[in-house]
């Protein structure tokens, strides 16, 4: 079930608590923002698809980059093409390198 709750001027909160499920919580500037959301949320925990996407929003691109490179690209049979390729990215995007 989610709860709402005004955090001052122009922002609210929201908690999912489901049993079975990691409470969920997010802020918003508005409390259509925040109820859109949590039927999005409550409608995946439903139907058993959730994904907590916690980890994903808290993450740099720098560090996305470094997760790649360190977990996928050694899995492929090319690695040293997707380790190329990968800096290139990170430094178009970036505009830095990646030792």
């Amino acid at each position: 079930m989610a709860t709402f709750i005004k955090r001052g001027k122009g922002q609210w909160q929201v908690k999912i608590r489901r049993k079975g499920w990691p409470l969920q919580t997010k802020t918003f500037e508005t409390k259509g923002d925040a109820e859109a959301w949590a039927r999005e949320i409550e409608s995946e925990m439903d139907r058993g698809v959730f994904v907590s996407r916690k980890e994903a929003e808290c993450s740099t691109f720098r560090e996305v980059i470094e997760r790649f490179r360190e977990e996928y690209i050694p899995r492929y049979a090319h690695p040293n093409l997707l380790e190329l390729y990968s800096n290139l990215v990170f430094k178009q995007s970036v505009g830095g390198g990646v030792s």
